[in-house]
C-alpha cells in the first residue's frame, strides 16, 4: 500500500509566524519512524512529512495520493491533527486516516468521534500498523487486528496487544526519510522504551503498562555508529523516560561508548534515586554533558502526595554528585500539584534556587503547571483530588496556561506563581493573588 505518515505542529506552534519553524527547536519524529522502517521492510511505499518542521508543508498532506495516512499524535498537536485529517477526507473520503500515540490512546472514542479518524492504534505501533495494513489491503476482518479502536457502525475495540519483550526486532528508525539538516545536531535514539514509576501526573507509567523494556548495549551502538557513519551524528540525545533505571546496564553502555573509535557527547532523562557518585563520574566520562532530573517539587510533603519516590535530599545530593562530575543539570519542577499550597509552591521556588546556586552556569531550572493529560492518575481521578478541570481544549494543555484549579489555588494564583517561579524573585504571599496580566480572561467565554 502506499501510505504517508505525518507528524503535525503543536499548538505552540499556532502562534509562530510563516517561516519561524526554522527556528523552532525540533527533535526528529523518532516514533513515526520505527513505524515507517517496520512499513518499508513489508514492502510498502512510505513518504514521511513533518510539518511540525515546516507548516508550509500541509499541502503535501492534504493533496496526498496515498492509500493510508497515518498521524503521530499528541495531546499538543491533536486539534492540529484532526484539522488537517478532515481536509484530507474533505478532498478525498475513501484515504484511510489512522491516528496513533499518546493522546488517541486514551481518547479513542473522542478521536473517531470527530468524523475524520477511521481507525485508532493504540500504545505501541509497530506490530499493530503491520497487521493493519495487511488486513486493509486485503479487506480482512478489524477484529482480527489486537490494540485497535475503530469505528464500524458503532465504536470497536479489538483486546490490547501485549508489549514487544525483544525491541531488537525492530529495524532502526527510517531516518533516510527525512532531511537532518532540518533539526538541531542531534541524533535522537532510543535506548529503551517506558517507565516503572507510578507518578500520578505522568502518562509514561499507564502508556508502557509500568514497564521498561531496554534494547541491547549492543544494538545501541550499532545505531550510534549508523548514525555517524550515515548521518555525521556525533552528539545524542538518549529519549528514553529514565535512561537510568538499570543501573548495570548503563555501566555496560558508557563503557561501550568510551571503547567508540570516534568521541560522542550525549544528553539524557534521569531519576536522582538511581544515579550515584560512581555513576555519574562513568556518565562523565563516557561523554555525557548534561541530564534532565524530573524534580516536580521542593516540598517532601508534596513529593510523597505524588508518588514520585524521592526526597529533597536525594535531589540534593544527585545535583551535587552531578555537578561535581562535570554534567550540567536541568531540573523541572511542576506547580499546581493537587496538595499544593502557596507555602509548598513557594518552598518549591525557594529549593530550585538554591539548586541553582550551585552553580549558575551548569544548572538550567524549568518551571510548567501541572496538566491533567489523559491517561494520569490526576486526569481520571480529578475529582477525589480535588481538581477542577477548566477546559478540555487541548490546545490549552501547554504546561503555561492554567487549566486546572486545586482545591488551594485558583487559576490565577497559579499563573502567578509560575510568573514568580520564572522571574526568579521575591515570593508571594498568601495574600498575592491579585492578577499580575491585563488583557482580558485567557479563557475566553469559558
Amino acid at each position: 500500500m502506499k501510505v504517508l505518515l505525518v507528524n503535525p505542529p503543536s499548538s505552540n506552534q499556532d502562534y509562530l509566524e510563516p517561516g519561524e519553524e526554522k527556528g523552532f527547536y525540533k527533535h526528529v519524529p523518532l516514533g513515526l519512524l520505527y513505524i515507517a522502517a517496520v512499513l518499508e521492510q513489508d514492502g510498502h511505499t512510505v513518504e514521511c512529512v513533518d510539518v511540525a518542521a515546516g507548516r508550509e508543508r500541509e499541502t503535501t498532506v492534504i493533496q496526498t495520493h496515498a492509500d493510508v495516512v497515518g498521524f503521530t499524535v499528541t495531546t499538543l498537536s491533536y486539534n492540529n491533527a484532526v484539522s488537517l485529517a478532515q481536509k484530507i477526507k474533505a478532498r478525498s473520503p475513501q484515504t484511510i486516516i489512522v491516528f496513533g500515540g499518546p493522546h488517541p490512546t486514551f481518547m479513542a472514542e473522542e478521536t473517531l468521534s470527530t468524523g475524520a479518524v477511521d481507525i485508532v492504534v493504540r500504545r505501541e505501533g509497530e506490530i499493530t500498523i503491520q497487521e493493519l495494513l495487511n488486513c486493509l489491503s486485503r479487506n480482512g476482518d478489524l477484529q482480527t487486528v489486537k490494540g485497535i479502536t475503530y469505528k464500524d457502525g458503532t465504536i470497536k475495540s479489538t483486546p490490547d496487544r501485549p508489549f514487544i519483550t525483544d525491541l531488537d526486532v525492530l529495524p532502526f528508525p527510517a531516518r533516510h526519510l527525512l532531511s537532518s539538516e532540518e533539526y538541531a545536531q542531534f541524533g535522537s535514539i532510543s535506548t529503551g522504551r517506558g517507565c516503572p514509576y507510578q507518578c500520578i501526573f505522568c502518562a509514561a507509567g499507564p502508556l508502557s503498562g509500568y514497564t521498561y523494556r531496554m534494547h541491547s548495549v549492543e544494538r545501541v551502538l550499532a545505531e550510534i555508529v549508523t548514525c555517524h557513519e550515515d548521518f555525521g551524528i556525533s552528539d545524542f540525545i538518549f529519549l528514553d523516560d529514565t535512561f537510568t533505571a538499570a543501573t548495570d546496564r548503563v555501566k555496560a553502555l558508557c563503557t561501550a561508548f568510551t571503547d567508540l573509535d570516534f568521541p560522542i557527547t550525549w544528553w539524557c532523562e534521569a531519576r536522582v534515586n538511581t544515579v550515584n557518585k560512581q555513576i555519574l563520574e562513568l556518565m562523565a566520562s563516557s561523554g555525557c554533558e548534561c541530564i534532565q532530573f524530573g524534580v516536580e517539587s521542593g516540598s517532601d510533603f508534596i513529593l510523597r502526595s505524588i508518588r514520585k519516590g524521592i526526597t529533597t535530599a536525594m535531589i540534593k545530593k544527585a545535583v551535587e554528585a552531578s555537578l561535581s562530575a562535570g554534567i550540567k543539570v536541568a531540573p523541572s519542577f511542576i506547580i499546581g500539584h493537587p496538595e499544593d499550597t502557596v507555602e509548598t509552591v513557594n518552598q518549591t521556588i525557594a529549593f530550585a534556587h538554591a539548586l541553582k546556586s550551585m552553580d549558575p552556569q551548569k544548572v538550567e531550572l524549568t518551571f510548567t503547571l501541572l496538566v491533567p493529560y489523559p491517561g494520569t492518575q490526576v486526569q481520571e481521578h480529578a475529582e477525589e483530588l480535588g481538581i477542577n478541570i477548566l477546559t478540555t481544549d487541548w490546545s490549552r494543555y501547554n504546561f503555561l496556561i492554567p487549566v486546572i484549579e486545586t482545591k488551594n489555588l485558583t487559576r490565577q494564583m497559579l499563573q502567578n506563581l509560575l510568573f514568580t517561579a520564572n522571574l526568579g524573585g521575591g515570593l508571594l504571599r498568601p495574600s498575592d493573588h491579585q492578577p499580575l496580566f491585563t488583557g482580558g480572561d485567557m479563557y475566553g467565554s469559558e
